[in-house]
């Protein structure tokens, strides 16, 4: 089963990672992401898409809950992986919507089990209860816990993109999020070696543009910016505009 080869590769990853940021931070204070695949994720190489996003805000794994672990996390979302997504956020609805774009149309459920979904980063703040200061209304990990979780997030999405060996994976964070990674250092310098398309964002705005590149390991990467979603049918279909060409 893919999804259990992956864990087992990355937890290693995973303890480093949260033995470093819970020297620094509250843990009780934070939610912690894996990476979530789909039943029908092709096992065939070059096959699947990987959605990405920028980190775990509003998700339900707190650290805070009884007798939290990152084992027994681990093993609830390995065995809960895709399942009783909440669709009314934003961020989950567009991407089941670009899944059905992708696969089947007429059936988003069976859609969204093709599909694999992970974060740039894997811990991030668990309510705005516990930090009633910050201005972020996303939640997102500040520098601080960026810089703590970054190199152990690197090495978790080089060994994601390795094991699950996709066609495309698409980054819903924009260039600032994903620059410093090491995915983001194979975007081609000779912009003619970088396709792209644009959409509409807001109204009386300039239009954004979607990239994508081609990696010497074969892999489509596609980078577009998080969407205003009252208009996200215009960054699909940009999206899969690219995945056509």
């Amino acid at each position: 089963m893919i999804i259990q080869h992956l864990y087992e590769s990355i937890f290693p990853i995973y303890e480093k990672l949260y033995d470093a940021y819970t020297k620094v931070f509250d843990p009780t204070k934070y939610v912690v992401f894996f990476p979530q695949v789909g039943n029908a994720y092709p096992e065939a190489e070059h096959e699947g898409i990987i959605l990405v996003g920028r980190a775990p805000n509003g998700w339900r794994n707190h650290l805070s809950e009884p007798n939290a672990t990152l084992e027994n996390i681990k093993d609830h979302q390995l065995k809960n992986s895709l399942q009783g997504i909440d669709f009314s956020n934003q961020f989950l609805s567009f991407l089941r919507k670009l899944s059905c774009r992708c696969y089947f149309e007429s059936n988003p459920e069976y859609s969204f089990q093709h599909i694999a979904w992970t974060n740039l980063y894997r811990i991030a703040p668990d309510s705005k209860d516990n930090f009633p200061g910050r201005k972020d209304k996303y939640l997102n990990p500040d520098e601080k816990e960026q810089e703590v979780q970054f190199r152990f997030c690197d090495e978790i999405l080089n060994q994601e993109i390795k094991l699950l060996s996709p066609k495309y994976v698409i980054f819903i964070t924009g260039w600032d999020w994903l620059k410093d990674f090491s995915v983001g250092k194979t975007m081609p310098s000779d912009e003619r070696q970088i396709t792209t398309a644009s959409w509409v964002a807001k109204i009386n705005r300039p239009p954004l543009v979607v990239k994508k590149w081609v990696a010497e390991n074969g892999i489509n990467y596609i980078l577009c910016d998080r969407p205003d979603y009252s208009r996200y049918d215009n960054l699909i279909a940009a999206i899969t505009k690219l995945m056509q060409e």
